[in-house]
């Protein structure tokens, strides 16, 4: 039996969107997936393979649950995708997680940096190469460089409302989840029409951290060829069930990143201005 998905998590990335993807997960009437991302809708090769194959990919237990939720954090970056979720689900509910838009780009920075995707050893040099990257229009650079716009939030939200009704989606400021986690998943649990029930918020997911397993990060940074090579030969399940495992096992050090250099960040805050305007007018839909 295949269905449709209830809820989805669609971003923002750094926004720790896996640790509430595990929290909400807890919930005995919620079934989601292993993995941290359920690449359906972003992904234009998967999505050529159809819903009921990525289902059976991602969902293989816990049809008989409520509700069904998956995350993607692409989902609200990538223009072509609201139509998707709505042709998917028009009475979809979506979950957006939003992070101070600076903060989320250093992090996420950071986080190409020791994934073997970025080649700028500097934040600063990184974003100077931002605009020329995304000129050349390739999904590589669009998927993982776009550290600045991926932090657009007003027009992210906006192409959002043009397909889901404001009631339809629930936004998450990620400092205040940070702060009071509980109180967010239970606030979730009720946008979901779901009793509250007690689940385990002391642990966090996919922290960004300047270490991290070295077996990882050398498969990650192996040619994307020589990876797609490898995976064509093992099945999705298989492939989810690695890639869940990896993750699982990938235990951060405690070593932090260092802190955003202010001047540089002060340039940045100014960058976003006229979006963050956009998103405060936006807002008051939601109130």
């Amino acid at each position: 039996m295949t269905r449709q998905i209830d809820a989805m998590i669609v971003g923002v990335e750094k926004a720790g969107t896996t640790s509430l993807l595990r929290y909400l997960s807890e919930h005995p009437e919620i079934a989601s997936h292993e993995v941290m991302e359920m690449p359906y809708f972003v992904n234009n090769d998967i999505y050529r393979n159809g819903w009921k194959q990525s289902f059976k990919d991602y969902f293989n237990t816990g049809i008989g649950q409520k509700i069904i939720l998956a995350k993607s954090v692409g989902c609200m970056y990538w223009n072509h995708v609201p139509e998707r979720l709505y042709q998917h689900n028009p009475n979809l509910k979506l979950i957006a997680v939003l992070r101070n838009p600076v903060d989320r780009a250093y992090s996420a920075y950071w986080y190409a940096l020791q994934m073997g995707r970025e080649d700028k050893m500097t934040f600063e040099e990184a974003i100077l190469a931002e605009n020329e990257r995304l000129k050349t229009e390739s999904d590589y650079h669009l998927r993982y460089h776009a550290y600045l716009h991926r932090g657009l939030y007003g027009l992210q939200l906006n192409h959002l409302l043009k397909f889901f009704k404001p009631d339809q989606i629930k936004i998450i400021a990620y400092e205040k989840f940070i702060e009071n986690p509980t109180e967010t998943v239970n606030s979730l649990f009720n946008f979901l029409d779901l009793n509250i029930v007690k689940v385990n918020t002391t642990i966090r997911h996919n922290e960004t951290s300047r270490e991290r397993n070295q077996t990882i990060t050398w498969l990650e940074r192996q040619n994307p060829v020589i990876r797609k090579g490898i995976s064509a030969f093992l099945p999705v399940n298989l492939k989810n069930k690695i890639k869940s495992l990896l993750e699982r096992t990938n235990h951060k050090q405690s070593q932090k990143i260092p802190s955003i250099d202010a001047r540089f960040k002060s340039q940045l805050i100014k960058f976003f201005e006229d979006d963050d305007l956009l998103l405060q007018e936006i807002s008051k839909k939601f109130i």
